[in-house]
């Protein structure tokens, strides 16, 4: 059986240019197998004949660039996202493998606007995608799954202008693996490339890294642990079904456990970066993905004014993690040797208020605790957010050497000018070792918030 790429090679010339306006009433062809001549191009024994899309001007290959020109095109299609009295252009591109293709326009001479269609050479073809630069770059970038065999019509318009364009569609080689809701993975770091690191760590070590779309919203737990005693791990989730999108946190975590959680809608693509702390941390490590039901996001509500208290128990839920703290610790006084104590913690919703005088102004949150802590502060107010900034260190106060307490300031701009912004705080109490005591409660539980606007003109 030829492949996709000899098939296309065999079969499919390149067609010239072609420019037409409001008459695709004169194109049947709309699939594989649809349309009243699709009798005329199957094989009554062997595979089905391809017939490429007759407004197609070309038949793109995977991981080719192609030129091509809107000059003297005819103004067609007019996406969603732009394009509406600029001349376009038309290529179809059928995917070799069911993978994330990337789809740009990068190197082109003019501001371009591209979008996907269904292959159906129509105005009224389904839109799958578009992307519009605004004119920032000549580039526009579209990443989107294709399944093996499916078919789609690229559009590519010039944003108000006509003139040359590079159009290619790529399979996305990072991440190359597919990360499954509740299947492990044991890989190892062992021999792997030094190809990420952030502000966790990582530099000279190896690492993995994977593609996770959750089904359903909800919050997802991503945790690596060892499977080789010496292995140090990092865990790290970024936006995007691509290697080096917004990274949404990470965490270092302790003793070869790290962990992030974050709430994802359904269906929104992220890629999970597994690291070794560094060079000597390499090893294996056991990777999974869980959906923690039930959980809600700042379910402590919005601290206000000054001397509010709560409390964090030791067997408060393990709900939260940050960047800059682990987020359990391996027992030494245990009796199980495999039994881990998971760090407590509380979620707080905060919005940064409008200032729209034109003075500077801000909100300190001071956070007060009878235990040590680190504390993040994350967009928006879902916990799905990146983590805006991360507070690991808090003073320790000893003024009461029986009673120390731990304090940390938080600064929350207010928004100048625009509407209120939503944040969200979190406080992860860190569970002390005492190297085969009990857990230790240096003071107790309690925690205290202080909330004070502050403006200056």
């Amino acid at each position: 059986m030829l492949s996709l790429r000899a098939l296309f090679l065999v079969t499919v010339p390149v067609l010239a240019s072609c420019s037409f306006t409001n008459d695709f009433d004169r194109f049947s062809f709309s699939g594989r197998d649809s349309g009243p001549d699709a009798a005329e191009n199957e094989v009554d024994s062997g595979p089905a004949v391809y017939v490429p899309l007759p407004c197609a001007a070309q038949t793109l290959v995977d991981g080719v660039a192609v030129d091509l020109t809107t000059v003297d095109q005819g103004d067609d299609f007019a996406s969603t996202c732009g394009g509406a009295g600029s001349a376009d252009v038309l290529v179809e591109f059928v995917a070799p493998a069911t993978t994330y293709y990337r789809i740009t326009t990068a190197g082109s001479a003019i501001d371009t606007i591209l979008s996907v269609l269904d292959p159906v050479c129509d105005v009224t073809a389904t839109e799958k995608a578009c992307d519009n630069d605004d004119g920032v770059s000549p580039t526009s970038e579209l990443l989107l799954p294709l399944t093996a065999g499916e078919r789609i019509l690229i559009v590519v318009d010039g944003n108000a202008v006509e003139g040359a364009v590079k159009l290619v569609a790529e399979r996305i080689a990072c991440p190359s693996t597919l990360l499954a809701l509740g299947t492990p993975i044991n890989h190892t770091t062992v021999g792997r490339p030094d190809d990420h690191s952030n502000s966790c760590g990582g530099s000279g070590g190896g690492d993995n890294a994977y593609r996770f779309v959750p089904a359903v919203d909800g919050f997802y737990s991503f945790l690596a642990t060892k499977v080789l005693a010496t292995t140090r791990t990092i865990v790290t989730v970024e936006d995007g079904a691509e290697c080096g999108g917004a990274m949404l946190q990470c965490n270092r975590g302790g003793d070869g456990r790290s962990e992030v959680i974050k709430f994802l809608r359904a269906g929104q693509t992220v890629t999970v970066w597994v690291d070794a702390v560094d060079a000597g941390s390499n090893g294996t490590y056991s990777v999974v993905a869980t959906l923690r039901p039930g959980q809600v996001c700042a379910e402590s509500g919005a601290p206000t004014g000054t001397g509010t208290t709560y409390t964090v128990t030791k067997t408060d839920p393990h709900r939260f993690t940050t960047s800059c703290g682990a987020t359990s610790v391996w027992w030494y006084g245990r009796t199980d040797p495999n039994e881990i104590r998971n760090f407590p913690d509380r979620s707080f919703g905060f919005v940064a208020p409008n200032n729209s005088n034109g003075c500077s102004f801000w909100t300190n949150v001071t956070i007060t605790a009878r235990f040590p802590f680190a504390a993040a502060l994350v967009d928006g107010n879902t916990c799905g957010g990146p983590e805006l900034e991360c507070y690991g260190s808090p003073t320790r106060d000893d003024t009461t050497p029986s009673a120390p307490v731990w304090r940390q300031t938080i600064q929350i701009d207010g928004v100048v000018p625009g509407s209120p912004r939503e944040r969200t705080i979190i406080i992860d109490r860190v569970l002390l070792d005492n190297q085969g005591g009990a857990i230790g409660d240096p003071s107790g539980d309690s925690l205290t918030i202080d909330v004070n606007g502050i403006g200056v003109c």
